[in-house]
């Protein structure tokens, strides 16, 4: 008789992960989250920083105790897989390692730095399908038709007990925790966790968060319909996962408490704080956990003793660059201004001497001549300026009207 699925994975399948793999992968830190953008009361919020690992992302843990198992059971040194990047960094990795012949089809969307760093440790690399899901139907055709064996990024036993050896590593290092808030995608990292949390700590709660974009899990666990499914990307493209897991479901819905959703701009700026409060670099995916505490999305959370896993770290630096510029926009240290000035020698010059005067960084500058909004005679600039912040740009918009400009504020 087959065991149920929600017993698929014990504690025994994570401590005999943990022992497995102990020799390969330290145990993260876990840090005291503290930002001057976010108050918490008296409950302290932890940090578990799965970018450590040594290619970013908490993935590791389950790649290499699958590798490991398959080499205990002779089953060849040729596996296949699909993944939007990190999994599939981390199968390469350790499959270099363990002598492994390593291949992985990835969306098409794929960020670039996640596609080189996977070829890095001598995986191919195949480009197709716009999902993660479409990639996994490919992975399992070819591994049935060329005999190779095939290492699901996230529904398969033992993945999740890889990846359960997280929930261990949280009790040993925040033993009064009291709620664990995880991402998302096909539900392995948040499986493992909470059946090792929720063994050893029954009354510790447990929270998933998924992308808005992607919301496959949160309707089904909580009963509502569920939109059309779009082509839509995500920045989370690490837990950009429409099917969910035939192991990792029924283990989420026993095990885990509530799940909700972020947005990508809640993301974007959970990023930065991170960025900017404690100089650690998520992915989307990777703040995913952050985003939904620092905007509410988890009242508990202020009551709770609380920790949330950074777990990837692998974000593409254009993306990255996006999300300051966009963010310094909203918290005003970034302003763009359209000024109408005098179309005569000495009137940009005397613009910028009254901005130099503010302390006003100019960025950039553009004359606007051929307007046919601007009178004759005067020019329309375009400025960009670095400010200190709301307070100080709403200082320099008070005085450019004192000195009679005609301010227009850019988004």
């Amino acid at each position: 008789m087959k065991a149920p699925k929600t017993d698929v994975v014990q504690l025994s399948d994570i401590e005999r992960a943990q022992k497995r793999i102990s020799d390969s992968l330290y145990c993260t830190p876990c840090i005291e989250f503290f930002s001057p953008f976010f108050s918490k009361p008296s409950p302290k919020l932890y940090l578990k920083l799965e970018t450590m690992h040594q290619t970013g992302c908490f993935k590791e843990r389950g790649a290499l105790n699958k590798l490991l198992s398959i080499d205990e059971k002779n089953l060849g040194k040729r596996v296949i897989g699909a993944s939007a990047g990190n999994h599939a960094q981390s199968v390469s990795y350790h499959g270099a390692r363990l002598g492994f012949e390593v291949s992985m089809i990835m969306p098409e969307s794929t960020p670039n730095n996640k596609i080189f760093a996977t070829e890095k440790w001598g995986a191919h690399t195949r480009l197709q399908g716009h999902t993660v899901d479409e990639g996994i139907v490919l992975a399992k055709e070819q591994a049935k038709k060329e005999g190779w064996e095939f290492v699901h990024a996230f529904d398969d036993p033992e993945v999740i007990a890889g990846q359960g050896t997280l929930g261990l590593e949280i009790l040993m290092q925040v033993p009064d925790v009291e709620l664990v808030v995880v991402p998302i995608g096909g539900g392995g990292f948040i499986s493992g966790t909470a059946v090792a949390i929720k063994h050893l700590k029954p009354s510790c709660k447990i929270i998933g968060v998924q992308s808005e974009k992607f919301p496959s899990m949160y309707h089904k666990f909580t009963h509502t319909p569920a939109p059309p499914r779009s082509l839509e990307s995500s920045i989370a493209d690490g837990i950009a996962v429409k099917g969910l897991g035939s192991y990792t479901q029924p283990l989420i819905e026993k095990y885990v408490d509530d799940i909700v959703l972020v947005s990508d701009e809640e993301i974007a700026q959970s990023i930065l704080q991170l960025l900017e409060a404690r100089k650690i670099l998520a992915e989307g995916a990777g703040a995913a956990g952050l985003a939904a505490i620092l905007h509410g999305k988890i009242p508990q959370a202020d009551s709770k003793v609380t920790v949330t896993p950074i777990c990837g770290g692998n974000i593409d630096m254009n993306l990255l660059s996006r999300i300051i510029e966009r963010g310094y926009m909203r918290q005003k240290k970034l302003i763009r201004l359209n000024v109408v000035i005098s179309d005569r020698p000495g009137s940009l010059h005397k613009l910028t001497g009254v901005l130099a005067e503010l302390g006003a960084n100019v960025l950039q500058i553009h004359h606007q001549r051929a307007s046919t909004e601007i009178p004759f005679y005067n020019t329309g600039t375009d400025i960009t300026l670095e400010t200190r912040g709301e307070k100080h740009s709403q200082q320099i918009l008070e005085r450019l009207e004192k000195e009679t400009y005609k301010v227009t504020i850019k988004n």
